[in-house]
């Protein structure tokens, strides 16, 4: 799901159960145990900086984590890292950022945990798709590369896939610009199956290594037997219908893009004509198709109009190809 030297992202709604998912990365990699009992990993030592979890709610997860897995204290000594928490540690402030800088160097732990991105991040404008690129390369891409440890950044979903009843694609559900995603070598989407149950879709959406693997479905057991128990393994969805519609989004989306070399285009322009061409196509059609063209990097995308706020899209030019001979 997760590659060594990966700057990943987990995104899932607030109180979705990721602090739990990724306690249990942490104690599963350091105690070298299967993580849910499907993935098996190396020994890996592990640390997590929360900013979002008082210091007994972690506790309280990890004595939950170790008892339900018959562990003993000691075999997580040494391996497992739980920096001071909810200290107001953030990248904006550069002595904090030196210290950690100081214990990734003394540790080197193989997985870094950030909770949440917008806790310690410098970010102040998330829609804004430049701030976001220059976050992942000012401050995530550094900190990887001290021991070239893995960085997973949890994130929150936007309010429309949690909040309101709307249908909102896996890729677009990240909170702010879709950079978030598109910045990330891996991510993963956490949501509920159900509203307010605690049966959850865990979907790795994103991977630059192999194939993405299958999503899986998992309950969150809270309390002394606390963790993620796997519920089953679900093979990825197909929808035919969905699947064409979105590549004919695609095609006109492009097609109008590269009929506008330089000039960033409104969001609304884009729906309007992308319906003008084929008035079969929804909104949620176009919106999935901007989410996977701004995922693969194909779109600059930026913030203007009258109050700032409306999305502006400019297609980037394609990386050329070298020639054979």
């Amino acid at each position: 799901m997760i590659a060594r030297g990966d700057c990943s992202l987990f995104v899932g709604p607030p109180g979705s159960g990721k602090s739990w998912i990724t306690m249990e990365f942490g104690v599963a990699g350091a105690s070298q145990r299967p993580i849910f009992g499907i993935f098996q990993s190396r020994p890996l030592k592990v640390l997590i900086v929360d900013e979002e979890n008082p210091v007994d709610g972690q506790h309280r997860r990890l004595r939950a984590l170790v008892k339900a897995w018959g562990l003993e204290g000691p075999e997580l000594l040494g391996r497992l890292y739980l920096a001071q928490p909810c200290q107001g540690f953030t990248f904006r402030d550069a002595e904090y950022v030196r210290s950690l800088h100081r214990l990734v160097e003394e540790i080197h732990p193989d997985l870094i945990v950030l909770d949440s991105m917008t806790a310690i991040s410098t970010i102040r404008n998330e829609n804004d798709a430049v701030e976001v690129r220059q976050f992942f390369h000012d401050c995530l891409y550094p900190l990887r590369s001290i021991c070239g440890s893995t960085v997973l950044c949890i994130h929150h979903t936007s309010k429309a896939a949690y909040q309101y009843d709307e249908q909102v694609e896996e890729v677009g559900m990240a909170r702010g610009s879709i950079d978030y995603i598109a910045a990330s070598d891996s991510a993963l989407i956490l949501r509920p199956v159900q509203r307010g149950g605690s049966t959850l879709r865990l979907a790795p959406i994103k991977t630059r290594r192999g194939r993405i693997p299958d999503p899986i479905i998992l309950e969150i057991v809270d309390g002394t037997e606390g963790g993620a128990r796997p519920l089953a393994r679900t093979p990825p969805k197909t929808n035919k219908t969905a699947d064409t519609k979105s590549q004919r989004a695609r095609q006109i989306l492009l097609q109008f893009l590269e009929d506008s070399p330089g000039e960033p285009v409104p969001g609304e322009a884009l729906r309007e004509w992308t319906q003008m061409v084929d008035a079969t196509l929804s909104p949620s059609d176009i919106r999935y198709a901007l989410s996977t063209l701004g995922a693969e990097g194909r779109l600059q995308i930026t913030k203007g109009g009258e109050d700032g706020r409306e999305s502006l899209y400019l297609l980037k030019p394609k990386p050329p190809t070298a020639s054979k001979g």
